[in-house]
């Protein structure tokens, strides 16, 4: 047991993943779990680059805390806190990927519910940005100057199928 402890350290180091924590069931500790799980390997790429950095500014301010003592009122703090400093785009991300990993422990058993279940977050309106033609031609025809073919096509697919940039990428 120690020596799979030992090799789990190691493997953290090396995947740049600090456990602020000197044992227990930590945030950290559960974060670091989740990192190693295969719900996290089924995630894209950019899914986990996005909550790899969401969980290190979690880490810095929860790391150390047991996960057993999260509650749904110290969570809405939390979420109030965050939306008053930061608005409620982080607010809501930061607070839904907090609610992964504490799923995640809830199905390992750390932790007996989900305390960032239905904490009654402010959903922001969709995003409504779209360009204008004028910039798509803009982007077209620079991409064209710079001799970049796939670059041209991958906007026009985004622009005229709607597509996520990560949808986009995987279609190139």
């Amino acid at each position: 047991r120690q020596a799979t402890a030992l090799n789990r350290k190691v493997d953290d180091a090396r995947n740049g993943i600090t456990v602020r924590d000197r044992g227990g069931r930590t945030f950290s500790r559960l974060a670091a779990e989740y990192r190693r799980s295969p719900l996290w390997t089924k995630l894209r790429e950019a899914t986990r680059r996005d909550y790899d950095a969401t969980l290190r500014r979690i880490e810095k301010k929860w790391g150390a805390t047991q996960a057993a003592a999260f509650t749904k009122p110290i969570l809405r703090e939390w979420y109030e806190t965050l939306y008053r400093e930061n608005g409620r785009w982080i607010a809501q991300h930061d607070i839904r990927v907090m609610s992964v990993v504490l799923g995640y422990g809830e199905l390992r058993g750390w932790i007996p519910a989900n305390p960032a279940v239905r904490l009654r977050m402010e959903t922001p309106p969709p995003r409504d940005r779209v360009l204008s033609w004028e910039e798509f031609d803009a982007l077209c025809a620079a991409a064209e100057d710079l001799g970049l073919a796939g670059m041209r096509l991958a906007i026009a697919v985004a622009w005229y199928q709607g597509q996520r940039q990560a949808d986009v990428l995987a279609a190139l």
